[in-house]
This record gives C-alpha cells, structure tokens and sequence, in this order.
C-alpha cells in the first residue's frame, strides 16, 4: 500500500465512521443547513500533504459535493488545535521518516476522530457554527467569505 493511500485510509476511516461519504481526496457530509467537507491535498514542491477544511452553508448557495475551496468557511487541520501545528505537519510529510506507517496512521485517524469530526459535528447547524464562530476555540487562521460573516453575525469587515 502506498503511503498516501495511507494517509487517505487514515483520514476516512474516522469520517466514514462518523457519516462522512467520500468523492476522490474529499469527504462530505451533508447536514439541513451546512455541508462539511475535509480534503487531502498534495504539495507540489514534494510528499508533504495539508488537510483542508470547509463549510459551505446551503443559505448562502446550492451545492451537492463542492469542492473545499469553493466553501464559504474554510481553514487547514493544523488550525483546529495551534499547539500541534508543527507535529500534524510532520504526520502529514512523508518525507519525514521518524513515524512508521502504522503509527503514523494511528495518530493521524486519532486526531480526525478527537479534533476534526467534533468540531465539524458542532458546525453542522448555523446555531452551532455562529455559537463555535464567537467563542475562543475558533480557528484563527480561516478564511470567511463576507457573506458568510454576515450571516453568522459578525459583519463583513
């Protein structure tokens, strides 16, 4: 098995056992008011990949299966948890030898599980999202489109 059929295998299992439905490097899954997507990106400049998070919210536009950077919220993994940043980019390198493959599975489908499919679970209604928006645990490093602002509250500055 390939390395990154690995990282594929690890970050699915976690989603598909929360509902999660995958489409190639993406997985979705569709709420009443949001769609949350998680994709596995490769580096173009090596075997470095990056987890890419995003909301589309089904107010602000119709959509089956978008694709993570068409979504009105969007941040990377390492954002949910800023303490972790630099160790989830070496799980995600592999390029870096130090983890073997079955602990690097491990640790990455464990982080999924505790980190990523909380928080999208909380982001599932707009109740939720705006609740998650304006408080501290909100990733400070994601993008937000205006209207999206807008419609959690928070203005479009």
């Amino acid at each position: 098995m390939s390395q990154s059929q690995i990282l594929r295998d690890a970050i699915g299992m976690p989603l598909k056992h929360a509902g999660f439905k995958q489409k190639s490097d993406s997985w979705y899954m569709a709420n009443n008011e949001t769609i949350s997507v998680v994709n596995l990106q490769k580096s173009a400049y090596g075997e470095q990949y990056y987890v890419n998070v995003g909301l589309w919210l089904k107010d602000l536009g119709d959509a089956e299966t978008p694709k993570e950077h068409h979504c009105h919220i969007r941040c990377r993994w390492k954002s949910l948890i800023q303490e972790d940043e630099k160790y989830l980019e070496r799980l995600l390198d592999l390029d870096d030898t130090s983890f073997s493959d079955d602990e690097r599975s491990a640790k990455i489908g464990h982080f999924v599980e505790m980190n990523v499919v909380p928080f999208l679970q909380k982001c599932a209604s707009l109740e939720g999202l705006r609740s998650l928006y304006k408080s501290s645990v909100w990733p400070k490093a994601s993008l937000i489109h205006r209207n999206a602002r807008e419609l959690l509250g928070a203005g479009g500055t």
